[in-house]
């Protein structure tokens, strides 16, 4: 059964990660990075992937499914990310594993499974191998764009996938874990939770006055010299630390956000959206340059909030077409 919250969660995730990628595709070039606005974008478009990686495992703790499902549905989102990379090529080349692959990658994760010791091997594995980016960050590789999406071969393939591409099963595998331990636990996670927010809202805060001491930018996308805190590509500790705390806030509203209007109904088709938006950013690209702060904050306004009434009034009947159906039937 269906939970309201769940999918409204999903909706909330799927609005962040195109308001991110329409701000970043036009931005006013009065506004950068390190200012309040550019921030405040950031660090709300940041708990995007986060929050799908989390909803993730929580959707994989359910019952456990047979290899061949595992396999069809990992093909199904391999492919699915073809599409997004066929139709975004101003960001990506064709093979870039991004977060769909890395979707792909936890599908074939045992979190659940009939004998206990692959079960909780593949818990205590997940949560203990993102630790080796502690020890040797180097493994993660360059923090620039153009050398996580390079692909030259099946070998950056398989590098990117598993540590050096834009989401890689290491770190990542650790919040989808962070999800299963929410489906399995339940109730008995709040405590923690409340303790790990409380951890990180102090730790956050504690690099934010390091930065402007500093004047070191405290949270970017990437920082090819090394000087940024918190970083997404790659996603190191602060930034870990950061996402998790975002996202058991946002989880904590889940039953607010049940509340607004078709949230869930756009949540139920997610993954669909996120391939769906791909192209506009092309088009974006391609006909926008350096817009006004007000025909920017419009198109970001405008190009996010439109699929919430286009997923409320898209018929039942049409649904059976998206990649949550084929998800389902794989």
């Amino acid at each position: 059964m269906r939970r309201d919250d769940i999918d409204a969660l999903r909706g909330c995730a799927v609005l962040l990660m195109v308001m991110v990628h329409v701000a970043a595709t036009a931005p006013p070039p009065a506004i950068g990075q390190t200012t309040a606005l550019g921030y405040l974008v950031a660090g709300l478009g940041g708990l995007a992937a986060p929050l799908f990686v989390v909803l993730a495992g929580w959707g994989a703790a359910g019952r456990p499914r047979p290899f061949a499902s595992r396999f069809r549905r990992a093909g199904l989102l391999l492919c699915a990310q073809v599409v997004v990379n066929l139709c975004a090529p101003h960001l990506y080349e064709p093979f870039t594993p991004g977060v769909l692959s890395l979707f792909a990658m936890l599908a074939f994760v045992p979190w659940t499974h009939a004998t206990p010791v692959v079960e909780r091997t593949a818990r205590v594995t997940a949560i203990l191998v993102p630790l080796l980016i502690l020890f040797a960050p180097s493994l993660q590789g360059p923090s620039a764009w153009d050398a996580r999406v390079a692909v030259d071969g099946p070998g950056d393939v398989a590098m990117h996938l598993l540590l050096t591409g834009l989401y890689p099963f290491v770190p990542w595998c650790a919040l989808a874990w962070l999800g299963v331990m929410l489906r399995l636990h339940g109730a008995a996670m709040q405590r923690p939770a409340t303790g790990w927010v409380a951890a990180g809202i102090v730790t956050c805060a504690a690099l934010l006055v390091h930065a402007l001491q500093t004047d070191v930018p405290w949270a970017a996308p990437t920082s090819p010299n090394g000087q940024a805190l918190l970083t997404f590509f790659p996603a190191n500790p602060p930034f870990l630390l950061a996402a998790s705390t975002g996202v058991l806030l946002l989880w904590a509203s889940g039953a607010w956000l049940a509340r607004l209007p078709s949230l869930n109904r756009l949540g139920r088709l997610s993954l669909t959206v996120y391939v769906a938006h791909t192209p506009l950013l092309w088009v974006l690209n391609r006909s926008i340059d350096s817009p006004s702060v007000t025909l920017s904050a419009v198109l970001v306004v405008v190009l996010t909030l439109m699929w919430w009434p286009l997923a409320a009034l898209c018929p039942d009947s049409w649904r059976r077409w998206s990649l949550e159906a084929g998800l389902k039937h794989a």
